[in-house]
C-alpha cells in the first residue's frame, strides 16, 4: 500500500504517512504492490537528531563545552577586574613627616611614615574587611596616644565613612603597624585624613 500524495510506502494499518503525515484514506489509497505511475517514492526523511551521525554529536558537545568555558572565563575576568579595581592600593603621595592635630596646634612634626598607606583586603572566617596599612614611626622622644584616620570614598566618590586605628602608649623612637579597617560597605577609593594624637 502506497500513500496516494507521495508514493510513501505505508505499513497495512498505517492512519497517516510516515513521510508526509497525510491521512490514510483505505479507499483512496492505491494496494498495488508498486506506487503509481507518475509518483516516485519520497526517500527524504524529516529532520530528526537522530539521523545525524555520532562523530557530528560528539563535535557539535564539546564545541559547546568549549564556548561555555570561555563565557564562564570571561565573566570570571570581568568580575576580578572589577574587584581589582575596588581593592587596588592607593598610594595618595602622603606627606613625608606629618606633625598631627593635638589641642596645642603644634606644628612640629611628630610622626613619619615608614611604610605608605594601601589598601589591602583582610580575609577571615567571618568577613573579608578593606583595611588600609602602613607603618609610621614616633620620631620624637615622648609617648603618645595616637588615632589614624582616613575617609573612604564609593566609586562615584561620595565620602561613606572612615577607617581609624589607635595605639595606646606609643613610645618616641617606635613603629607602628597600623590596619585602619573598613567594617562598612566597599571602599573604592580613600584619602588619608589625620593622626590625632594625646
Amino acid at each position: 500500500m502506497y500513500c496516494k500524495n507521495c508514493g510513501n510506502k505505508l505499513n497495512e494499518d498505517s492512519r497517516f504517512c510516515r513521510n508526509c503525515g497525510q491521512p490514510v484514506d483505505t479507499d483512496k489509497t492505491e494496494s498495488n504492490s508498486t506506487p503509481k505511475q507518475g509518483h516516485t517514492q519520497n526517500t527524504n526523511k524529516p529532520f530528526s537528531f537522530k539521523n545525524i551521525p555520532m562523530v557530528w554529536k560528539v563535535v557539535g558537545g564539546i564545541a559547546s563545552f568549549i564556548i561555555l568555558t570561555l563565557a564562564v572565563v570571561l565573566v570570571m575576568n570581568i568580575a576580578n577586574q572589577a574587584d581589582s579595581y575596588l581593592y587596588e592600593t592607593y598610594n595618595n603621595n602622603a606627606k613625608n613627616n606629618y606633625g598631627g592635630n593635638n589641642n596645642n596646634n603644634n606644628d612640629d612634626a611628630k610622626f613619619a611614615w615608614v611604610v605608605e598607606p594601601g589598601m589591602t583586603v583582610k580575609y577571615s572566617n567571618y568577613a573579608n574587611r578593606q583595611c588600609i596599612e602602613g607603618t609610621i614611626k614616633n620620631i620624637t622622644d615622648k609617648t603618645y596616644y595616637v588615632i589614624i584616620t582616613f575617609i573612604l570614598y564609593d566609586s562615584l566618590g561620595n565620602q561613606i565613612g572612615t577607617a581609624t586605628d589607635s595605639m595606646s602608649n606609643f613610645k618616641g623612637g617606635n613603629t607602628w603597624e597600623f590596619s585602619a579597617e573598613n567594617w562598612g560597605d566597599k571602599a573604592a577609593n580613600w584619602e588619608f585624613s589625620d593622626i590625632t594624637y594625646y
